[in-house]
């Protein structure tokens, strides 16, 4: 018997979700941190810290490298995830430290030119 999969919509999912706290706490202590310092794609409604940028701030034109030390968090929307992954890594090279919540897509490009 096969599972039934859902035909994917690429680009036509919801984009703005709240990160479950569940898996923020978690998060946290793997990163042995109390807290994130800037929520980097965020709205009002759904970010984790009381910084953050917001869609009209365009977080992939602003600096990550705010507080020196502190962690930000980033649950970029899934639909374009490349020029996020790529701002994080170009950032990390300024010294940025960010956590980032995607979908572990090994066979993707963006994957294999900045995080393995």
């Amino acid at each position: 018997m096969s599972k039934h999969v859902p035909i994917q919509k690429p680009h036509r999912s919801e984009q703005v979700v709240l990160t479950p706290p569940a898996f923020l706490e978690a998060v946290k202590r793997r990163l042995q941190i109390t807290n994130f310092v800037w929520d980097l794609a965020a709205d009002h409604t759904n970010k984790v810290c009381d910084a953050c940028y917001t869609e009209e701030d365009d977080a992939l034109i602003q600096p990550w490298n705010m507080v020196p030390g502190g962690w930000n968090w980033l649950n970029p929307p899934f639909g374009h995830l490349a020029p996020w992954v790529s701002k994080a890594y170009l950032e990390s090279l300024k010294g940025a430290q960010t956590a980032m919540l995607v979908p572990a897509s090994v066979g993707s490009t963006w994957f294999k030119e900045y995080v393995f």
